[in-house]
């Protein structure tokens, strides 16, 4: 049992160096190395998101939640070719987006006020690219987006079947098990629902803005789309 609690400790430290290796090189690194918004005073990068011991909850969350109310973000549920399912979309304290909600609704800040555990290293953040609600990765909650988030993949793709793929067809173009990045909300039964997740991985930036695959060719909106009018 010893060995087996060794091996499963030192792959997720192994994993952990991974992100944090990746991560020093892009906008998510929050810290003093960091080229775009940063700390002036903390030096570790994961401390932003996650703490090992006492965190609000998974993922080892290091965050408060954000300070918007989620029923009143202004979301992307009026175009026209939009399935009834994703017109009805929605964010709540269960929706695995309040993660990323936690830095892309405020203001700079609040990226580092909101960290939990800080070690008592007081967090004062810059931002070397101008205005932060204004920089272009911030979503202000009142600023439509431009894809919807917050809905049930499963039940718009039933109801539009020659426009949407299959969920495992998605996550297989996505280069992911089965319906891994549908599983994004907490609490049933939104267990299929499309999030910030689906198409971002937030701890690799080969492929900007933190896109799961290359959008080279529409690849990326094309797992989901089966042609290329949206």
């Amino acid at each position: 049992m010893k060995k087996i609690l060794t091996v499963a400790v030192l792959l997720s430290l192994g994993a952990g160096v991974s992100y944090a290796t990746s991560i020093s090189f892009s906008k998510h690194n929050l810290s003093t190395s960091g080229t775009g918004v940063h700390s002036t005073t903390q030096t570790q990068i994961c401390i932003f998101c996650h703490s090992p011991h006492n965190p609000m909850g998974g993922p080892l969350w290091n965050r408060t939640p954000p300070t918007t109310d989620p029923a009143t973000y202004l979301l992307y549920t009026s175009g026209n070719t939009l399935t009834s399912a994703a017109k009805t979309a929605r964010i709540d304290t269960s929706s695995v987006s309040i993660l990323c909600l936690s830095c892309h609704d405020g203001t700079v800040d609040e990226i580092g006020s909101r960290v939990i555990n800080k070690f008592n290293n007081p967090m004062t953040m810059v931002d070397t690219n101008g205005t932060w609600t204004k920089s272009g990765v911030v979503w202000d909650g009142r600023t439509p987006v431009n894809h919807p988030v917050g809905f049930d993949y499963l039940l718009a793709q039933s109801q539009n079947p020659d426009k949407l793929r299959p969920a495992r067809d998605v996550t297989t173009l996505l280069g992911e098990g089965f319906n891994v990045f549908f599983l994004s909300t907490q609490t049933a039964p939104y267990y299929n629902s499309m999030e910030c997740a689906t198409c971002h991985t937030v701890h690799d930036p080969a492929n900007s803005p933190f896109l799961r695959i290359s959008n080279a060719n529409n690849a990326l909106c094309l797992a989901c789309h089966i042609d290329k009018i949206f």
